[in-house]
């Protein structure tokens, strides 16, 4: 079945179309990656999605070795908040 607006929609959110009966069209195909979603946290709440992202960053940085590549963008931005301020005082930036 053809269904743009849910196919757009999910792969926006999962980075793939959720349901395999749905397409962007009806000669193409994209598998549903059944995996991708499996460990996805449901956040509600901005209270809830700072602390998850703040929880992620100290775990990924813990042992001291990070990287954060920055385009200029809202998402670099709101990663480069919750970085460790260590890191950025290695690079010599503030």
């Amino acid at each position: 079945m053809v269904d743009k607006v849910y196919a757009m929609s999910s792969f926006l959110q999962f980075r793939t179309v959720h349901d395999n009966n749905i397409k962007f069209a009806e000669k193409l195909d994209y598998p549903y990656k059944k995996n991708y979603c499996e460990n996805r946290q449901q956040i509600n709440t901005a209270e809830e999605l700072h602390d998850y992202i703040k929880k992620f960053v100290e775990e990924e940085t813990s042992d001291g070795k990070a990287a954060l590549a920055l385009s200029g963008g809202i998402d670099s931005a709101i990663m480069a908040k919750f970085m460790p301020k260590e890191y950025f005082q290695m690079c010599g930036t503030r």
